[in-house]
Order: structure tokens, then C-alpha cells, then sequence
């Protein structure tokens, strides 16, 4: 009895010595180990920590006692389960993370080579082996959330982009500010499958995303006048979706570079649209580093590109411009314009006249609080707390008047109990589960018309807003008619988009 429990111990502690081997390859090696790296990682820590055990066991062997406190000491390493799984979800710092599971661990067999209290039998070894994962993913919360709440940046001021603003700000035509009457136009069904539509630059296609017969979403358009459709990424890898027009191009996010260590994983790429119609090659990747790269958004400038990037463990609104090099277009450095800290951030939609930067934050699984960023003044107003997810805000042709879907009679969606404060783990899930249906599983569906930082005109939907939950809204410059996508969260999850009519007169 003796020997078998000496062997099940000295099992134990390599298997739980792995996971802290693939936490430390995670933490200090490289971002993106290879798989053997990993093994080998994981390998030599199970290895070295039964050494560490056995040693103390040899040392202690006079004592009759010392392998069942031997017992509980060894499954120390399942403490590293918590920071692996965030480590894998980008969240956290990777060296506390792997210092708190090290330092654990020594705690562990200090303990077991000098206590003295009655060890108990089997029962307090399982249950000391689950309070190390449990405490394990406490400590990991905790750290994220300390990690995360390190690195909360506001806006910031930049003389040189204040300038360039205004002189954007400049070259726009302002036009009469729009009075919208309550009551929408019946909408008309404008196709019966499609989501997070987005109205082209010259306003004769609508672009969205729908899922295809192979199961994955692509990227579509839809002409205005002879209602052809046109899949743009048809025969590329992955889900591609969230497109977001410009000039002569096209952005989309796509998970197709996903990987068993990097499972939430998502790029923005870049097609070209000429003005032929005709697609020009196979889209182009813009992203390259780890962990989600979402929300992306073309500003004013048509080199411009904003969006969501997750990294340290904290969500933050990056900037960069695309460049011509070695014969095709890349990102340049990247800008951090504002971090979230414990907060889920997204850019959601910028003003053609470039004063205002529409940024979600928030719950994903629950209506977004948005606001809108002047980066010429630095100033900052509130766009509503009450709006149904990241596709829901669209402005009118010269930016004065922002059109937002509220989230009416919000229904209980998965991940909706978390609180604002820890949103900043849900970014991840968000954009893999958002690509099977909204993350909002709203009730009712109202428009907002206002002009920025006013409280606006509420346009009801009626029965067409009954039919599903938002998954986004595009308006046309002249605010004559907006289109909202729209997907079932019951029964067959059905997607339409919709075109809806306003009575909004300059």
C-alpha cells in the first residue's frame, strides 16, 4: 500500500507539473511557441518538479506521514490550469501569472516537507487537488483584472491630428440638419438572408455578410438598382465578415489563422473593389500579430484604418495607416487612441467629417454604453447606453447627426450577468459566438436620430422591429432610409436585412 501510493503521488506530480511547463513556454519563450516547444516545456517542469517531491520524500523518509502531505503538495501544479486558460485567451500578465503558479507550487512543498499536522487520507488529497485549481483560477481573475485595469488610457490630445482633422472637417459640406417624425415607413424586405449591412461610399451597393452552402460567412454586396448579389470572398478560408467599405476597398475581419494555441485568433484583411465591379485578386492580410484584431473601421481618410485590438490583456482602439511596400499594401505602426482597461472596447462607426470617433464599450452580451471621441478639441459626449451591439450606430452624410439602434426590452443572452468591469474577458467569445447569431437577444427595436450629445427623436419599428434582434444599421447620407439587418434568436434563426423609409426632412 505504501509503494502504490508513493507511485501515485510521483505520477501526480508530473502530470501536474505539465501544465505549469506550457504556462512558463507561454510566459517566456516566445508568443507562439511550436508544439514540440511545448511539449518539451511541459515535459521538464512535470520532470523537475517530481525531482523537487522525490527529494523531499528522500529527505523526509524517516517520517511515516510525510507521502501523504507529499500527495497534496504534488497537485500544486494544477494551479497553472487558470493562468493557462487565460494565457490562451490573451488575457493577464504572462510573467505574474507564471510567477503565482511557481510561487504556489513552492509554498506547496515547503508545507509538505516541514508540517507536522495529521495528513488525512485520500478524500483530503482530491480535495486539496481541487482547491489548487480553484485558487489557481481565482488568483488568475484577480491578476487579469489587476493587469487589465493597469493599463486604462483616455483619449489623448495631438496637436498634429487636431489639425488634420479640422482640415477634413473643413472640406465636408454641411448640410440642413434633419427633422425626422416618429413614425418609420413600412419597411420592405430587402433580402432574406444577410448581416451587419454597411452602404458603399458611393451608395449603390450595400455590403453585408451571410453565411454560404459551406457553412462559413462570406462577404457579399447587393446593387441598389438591379438587386444582383455578389460573393467577394466565396473560395477564401474561414468566416470573413464585418465589412466595412471604403473608396476603392474593403475591410473585413476572418478567424481562418486560428490555431489550437491561439483559438480566438481574428486578422483584418483588405480587398480591393475597383471601380469596375470586378473583384482584384485575393484579399490582403493587414494583422499579423496574436489574438483578436476586430471593429475595424476606414476614417475620413481612405489610408486610415481604426480598430479593436486585444493586448497585455486589456482591450484597446489602435490606429495605423496603410502603406505601399515590397508590391502590396501593409499596416504602419500602430497608435493606441484609447485603452479600455477592465472594459470591452470597439470602434463602431466615424463621422465623414472626422469629428467623431463612435466608441463601444461594455458587455458585448448586453446594450453597449457609446461615445464619441473630437480628436480636433479632445472633448468627448455621451452617444447612449443603450445600444444594441457594435453594427448599431451610422452617421449621416456630413456627421452631425448619428443614428443608433437602442436595444429595447433586452432579453438574457449568455455572459449578459457579467458585469461591465470584467467585459474585458468576453471579447474573445463575443466575436467567435457573434458569427452564429447578435450577441443582444433584444425585444422590440427602435431608431435614434439626434444630432451629437442630444437626446434625439425615437422612430418605433413596430411589428418589422418584432421579427428579430439587430445585428446592424447603415443610413444614407440624406437620412431618407436606413437599412437594419436582422437575425431570429428563436426558432429557425432567420436573417433578413431590411429597408426602412424615414420621414426625415432637412
Amino acid at each position: 500500500m505504501l509503494r502504490l501510493d508513493r507511485e501515485g503521488w510521483r505520477i501526480g506530480a508530473f502530470v501536474a507539473g505539465f501544465p505549469v511547463g506550457v504556462l512558463a513556454a507561454k510566459a517566456w519563450l516566445v508568443s507562439q511557441p511550436s508544439p514540440s516547444r511545448i511539449l518539451y516545456c511541459g515535459a521538464g517542469v512535470g520532470i523537475v518538479w517530481l525531482l523537487i517531491v522525490s527529494a523531499v520524500d528522500f529527505i523526509r523518509e524517516r517520517d511515516p506521514w510525510r507521502q501523504h502531505h507529499l500527495g497534496v503538495a504534488a497537485s500544486a501544479g494544477l494551479v497553472a490550469v487558470g493562468p493557462l486558460i487565460a494565457l490562451l485567451r490573451g488575457l493577464g500578465s504572462e510573467s505574474l501569472l507564471a510567477a503565482m503558479a511557481l510561487s504556489v507550487m513552492a509554498a506547496a512543498a515547503i508545507h509538505a516537507a516541514f508540517t507536522k499536522a495529521m495528513p488525512g487520507g485520500a478524500p483530503r488529497q482530491l480535495a486539496a487537488a481541487g482547491g489548487h485549481l480553484v485558487v489557481g483560477i481565482l488568483l488568475t481573475c484577480a491578476i487579469a483584472h489587476f493587469a487589465a485595469n493597469q493599463g486604462k488610457r483616455p483619449p489623448e490630445f495631438d496637436e498634429r491630428r487636431a489639425a488634420l482633422i479640422l482640415d477634413i472637417d473643413a472640406k465636408v459640406a454641411t448640410r440642413a440638419t434633419p427633422q425626422c417624425r416618429t413614425q418609420a415607413q413600412k419597411g420592405e424586405i430587402l433580402l432574406e438572408r444577410g448581416a451587419r449591412p454597411r452602404f458603399s461610399s458611393s451608395g449603390d451597393l450595400l455590403w453585408f455578410d451571410a453565411e454560404t452552402a459551406d457553412g462559413t460567412r462570406q462577404i457579399h454586396t447587393i446593387r441598389l438598382d438591379s438587386g444582383e448579389v455578389t460573393c467577394w470572398t466565396c473560395g477564401e478560408d474561414g468566416n470573413n465578415l464585418r465589412p466595412v467599405p471604403g473608396p476603392l476597398s474593403v475591410v473585413f475581419e476572418t478567424d481562418r489563422y486560428t490555431t489550437w494555441s491561439d483559438p480566438l485568433n481574428t486578422d483584418l484583411h483588405l480587398l480591393r473593389t475597383p471601380s469596375s465591379g470586378q473583384r482584384d485578386g485575393a484579399s490582403k492580410r493587414l494583422t499579423h500579430l496574436p489574438g483578436p484584431d476586430s471593429h475595424a473601421v476606414i476614417g475620413p481618410e481612405a489610408d486610415r484604418i481604426v480598430w479593436s485590438r486585444l493586448e497585455s490583456g486589456r482591450y484597446a482602439v489602435v490606429s495605423a495607416r496603410l502603406s505601399q511596400s515590397h508590391g502590396g499594401l501593409s499596416l504602419g505602426r500602430n497608435t493606441v487612441l484609447e485603452a479600455g482597461g477592465t472594459l470591452w472596447m470597439a470602434p463602431v462607426a466615424w463621422s465623414p467629417d472626422a469629428r467623431t470617433l463612435a466608441v463601444a464599450t461594455g458587455n458585448p452580451y448586453s446594450p453597449l454604453s457609446v461615445h464619441g471621441v473630437d480628436f480636433a478639441t479632445g472633448e468627448t459626449v455621451d452617444l447612449g447606453d443603450d445600444v444594441a451591439g457594435a453594427g448599431s450606430v451610422t452617421f449621416n452624410g456630413d456627421g452631425a447627426v448619428v443614428v443608433t439602434a437602442v436595444a429595447s426590452g433586452a432579453g438574457n443572452a449568455p455572459g449578459s450577468w457579467i458585469p461591465d468591469t470584467g467585459s474585458f474577458a468576453l471579447g474573445g467569445f463575443a466575436a467567435h459566438s457573434e458569427r452564429n447569431g447578435p450577441l443582444l437577444h433584444s425585444e422590440g427595436a427602435i431608431l435614434r436620430v439626434a444630432e451629437r450629445g442630444e437626446a434625439g427623436t425615437q422612430i418605433p419599428l413596430g411589428e418589422a422591429g418584432d421579427w428579430g434582434a439587430f445585428t446592424g444599421v447603415s443610413a444614407l447620407p440624406d437620412l431618407s432610409a436606413v437599412v437594419i439587418g436582422q437575425h431570429r434568436t428563436s426558432g429557425d434563426g432567420a436573417e433578413r436585412m431590411l429597408w426602412i423609409d424615414l420621414d426625415c426632412r432637412s
